[in-house]
């Protein structure tokens, strides 16, 4: 069984292809993961040419079940929205840890509810 591995996602938002974040940023997420809390820190890496970013697991919950573990999106706007395309490269600690689906599944349900928010007009 192969330790690496690679998970993608598509998710169609309604918000435009500009609006993702700032390069060197660094967010510590806390969320419920299969029931479970959860923690995760990570540094942004932003490419506004390519409208791409990537986030690199600093420390957190991942580090126990993973080697490395970066999550990357890239952003391409379509006549109505954006088309955003979620990676996760990572690599296990062993062969028995499963791979993030349940993780992926968060991250296109968040991304739904950032789409509604960045596509607010100011009042």
């Amino acid at each position: 069984m192969a330790l690496s591995g690679q998970l993608k996602a598509d998710v169609v938002i309604e918000a435009p292809a500009e609006k993702w974040g700032k390069d060197g940023s660094v967010y510590c997420w806390n969320y419920l993961l299969d029931g479970k809390t959860a923690y995760n820190k990570v540094k942004m890496g932003m490419d506004n040419r390519n409208k791409s970013a990537s986030y690199k697991t600093m420390e957190g919950s991942f580090m126990n079940s993973f080697k490395s573990f970066i999550i990357s999106f890239q952003v391409t706007p379509r006549e109505k929205g954006s088309s955003v395309l979620w990676t996760f490269d990572y690599e296990k600690l062993n062969e028995n840890v499963e791979k993030p689906n349940s993780l992926l599944q968060i991250v296109v349900d968040c991304c739904k509810d950032v789409g509604v928010y960045l596509n607010q007009k100011p009042p």
